[in-house]
């Protein structure tokens, strides 16, 4: 059960982290989170499978990025600042 709980922390802080940075690789969120990179790979091989994050090849690198069902359920802590107003 606590493991459970880690790992969904984990994983909110992943998708957090991906929001705010507008999607990252495996090595941005190892460095990030300060976890080894098949740990960070393997999580987001999971939050793939469970369709929180979409994975995008760009060359040799793969780059995840949160949902759109994901993204409306994490307001951007930038919004307020960068918002416009549209009459």
């Amino acid at each position: 059960m606590q493991i459970e709980i880690l790992n969904n922390e984990r994983k909110e802080k992943i998708l957090c982290m991906l929001k705010q940075h507008d999607g990252c690789t495996i090595s941005d969120v190892s460095r990030l989170l300060g976890i080894h990179p098949s740990t960070a790979s393997k999580y987001l091989a999971v939050m793939d499978a469970e369709r929180s994050v979409i994975c995008k090849q760009i060359g040799m690198a793969k780059v995840y990025k949160t949902t759109p069902v994901n993204d409306a359920k994490r307001p951007s802590t930038l919004a307020s600042t960068h918002s416009k107003v549209v009459p």
